[in-house]
């Protein structure tokens, strides 16, 4: 009896299925696609003349997967777009997906079919992150506002920044919604391979490393295996003096010679005189010499003479 084959799944299907369930288990609540160079693999400009049809077949095939698979997953999805053409891309949505698909879906394009104000932000972000900036339609972020203001009217419940993610193939896009909580996840036309766009959506729900506490240890008398002997090594005095390239550090690597050949000695001493000999030379250093040794000197003087060796001559402090 031969054994049946289940339908297989091919990569892109595999990632698509990833990157739903990655979204979901965040707590995404809207995912907010760009249009041109990112849900379709040109940029229209917003001057698209060709037909939908034609347009329909640019759509890359991950976002034709995971779409579905987000409004299954209960997850709001939007197209937002600084193209103007808003029922061109309606169009195309029709065409890629099902009914019960597109009806989900949010289109938020430049036209006049919506506006906002400064007002109606607040439940979706607190303006204290960004004092009201960026919310003109030079940037994705009152598309995104709008968008979450919408589906809000419909299901209820409230969607905030940090719910939301943003899909672009703008770096300034991305950098104003990270800026403003919202997760910006970068796309990359150029990229060939849809897996390194999947490494960034998995850095979303990546578990983040907790450091394990050091444990403390109880000290014990008995010496470790290897630690009968300290080996102090000298290193070359370069390390010690600045590298800067100003004429001080310069002088100071020809100062330090030791033999005054005009070479920088490649030696550090370790050592450190003893405080005692310190204080040795600062007393006695300076100081006229005591009368016990001044007589000692003479006698000295007188043996030399009878000696037949030169005299001591002492001078006089």
């Amino acid at each position: 009896m031969a054994s049946r084959r289940r339908p297989s799944v091919d990569r892109e299907e595999a990632q698509a299925l990833e990157a739903a369930v990655g979204l979901q288990s965040t707590g995404t609540k809207l995912v907010c696609i760009d249009f041109d160079a990112t849900f379709v693999n040109v940029h229209t400009g917003g001057l698209w003349s060709a037909s939908a049809l034609e347009l329909r077949t640019h759509v890359r095939r991950f976002f034709l997967l995971l779409v579905p698979l987000l409004c299954e997953a209960h997850v709001n999805v939007a197209i937002v777009t600084f193209s103007p053409q808003v029922e061109l891309i309606r169009d195309v949505l029709r065409l890629s997906f099902s009914t019960q698909v597109v009806n989900q879906l949010v289109v938020r394009g430049d036209d006049r079919s919506w506006y906002l104000t400064q007002d109606q932000t607040v439940s979706f972000l607190p303006l204290g992150q960004t004092d009201g900036r960026h919310l003109d339609r030079k940037f994705k972020l009152p598309f995104v506002i709008s968008a979450a203001l919408e589906i809000q009217q419909r299901l209820g419940g409230v969607i905030c920044n940090r719910d939301t993610v943003l899909v672009d193939d703008d770096v300034v896009n991305i950098r104003v919604a990270n800026d403003s909580g919202i997760v910006g996840v970068f796309f990359d036309p150029e990229e060939q391979n849809i897996e390194s766009f999947c490494k960034r959506l998995r850095k979303l729900h990546a578990p983040s490393l907790e450091l394990e506490p050091t444990p403390l240890r109880t000290p014990s008398k008995k010496p470790r295996q290897g630690s009968g002997s300290v080996k102090l090594v000298a290193k070359s005095t370069h390390k010690f003096l600045s590298k800067g390239s100003g004429s001080g550090a310069k002088r100071r690597l020809r100062v330090a010679s030791g033999s005054g050949n005009g070479r920088a000695s490649l030696t550090f001493n370790m050592c450190t005189p003893s405080p005692v000999m310190k204080l040795k030379y600062s007393v006695d250093m300076g100081r006229p010499r005591p009368k016990r040794a001044s007589r000692s000197t003479k006698n000295y003087s007188k043996k030399f003479l009878k000696a037949g060796l030169p005299a001591v001559v002492e001078e006089s402090t």
